[in-house]
């Protein structure tokens, strides 16, 4: 059996190796898009391709976020009373609609990305505007981010708090929003914050489904390979990359700051 200092020694060398695996990829794309020749490490550097079609680039982030505000606003109203249902009732389907929860978030995205845009193209559907369709579908893969967390987090809430809370005389409403909402606040934020980077980084299921020249930040780093400048797409995928830590950031803030009262 193997030691306990060995197990430790064998922990932190995989921890280790999966760090490199994830970062040192990130760190070569962020040194190709400094360099002014398509080389790894830069012999000459310049910012020029964070610049180089910088207005194409503001234009696609605020693309990007026109349909991932929306999204998750969306997914919020419909997770909020969706987790409460799961969490604290028991009714058939129950658990068919657990796994119709999961289901965006185990599917291939080129697959529902093509699903929907056949079912855009027939019939009723095809007359609802191409954006409004857009944020629908990031709605349905923005859900399980922040439906999961919710209902976890309601399921190891104390529900004997509620019940003391209505014993005292508080009505069903008021104990929702003076003692249940306070509890699951910060998870609801941390889990809106990671749907708005799920949203914001998708690609799969936008390209299928994305109006003509309406292009989000996504799109266009894909769209950026035909200018044949493969420094100006590492530029580009960096600048999505930063949106998603940063978002990711403010939220640990908030949900810090969320959790201790402040």
């Amino acid at each position: 059996m193997l030691p306990a200092s060995g197990f430790r020694r064998l922990t932190r060398a995989g921890t280790i190796l999966c760090a490199v695996v994830i970062i040192l990829p990130l760190v070569a794309m962020v040194l190709f898009s400094l360099s002014g020749h398509v080389e790894a490490i830069p012999s000459e550097w310049t910012t020029k391709w964070y610049t180089f079609n910088s207005s194409d680039v503001l234009a696609s982030i605020l693309h990007s976020l026109e349909i991932s505000v929306p999204a998750v606003a969306i997914a919020l109203l419909v997770a909020m009373p969706l987790s409460f249902a799961m969490a604290r009732w028991d009714f058939g389907g129950k658990r068919l609609i657990n796994q119709m929860i999961l289901l965006p978030m185990l599917l291939p995205g080129t697959a529902l990305g093509l699903a929907l845009v056949e079912l855009y193209n027939t019939g009723v559907l095809s007359k609802i505007p191409a954006l409004a369709f857009l944020i629908a579908a990031h709605v349905v893969i923005v859900l399980p981010v922040i439906a999961r967390p919710v209902i976890a987090a309601l399921e190891q809430m104390d529900a004997e708090l509620e019940t003391a809370s209505m014993s005292l005389g508080a009505s069903p409403a008021r104990t929702v929003r003076k003692i249940t909402v306070p509890v699951i606040f910060p998870t609801v934020v941390v889990g809106s914050i990671f749907g708005l980077a799920r949203s914001i980084t998708d690609f799969a299921i936008t390209l299928f489904l994305v109006p003509v020249g309406f292009l989000p930040m996504s799109i266009e780093i894909y769209n950026s390979t035909n200018y044949s400048i493969p420094q100006l797409t590492s530029a580009n995928a960096v600048i999505l990359l930063a949106m998603s830590l940063l978002v990711v950031g403010v939220g640990e803030v908030v949900a810090r700051r969320v959790s201790r009262g402040g």
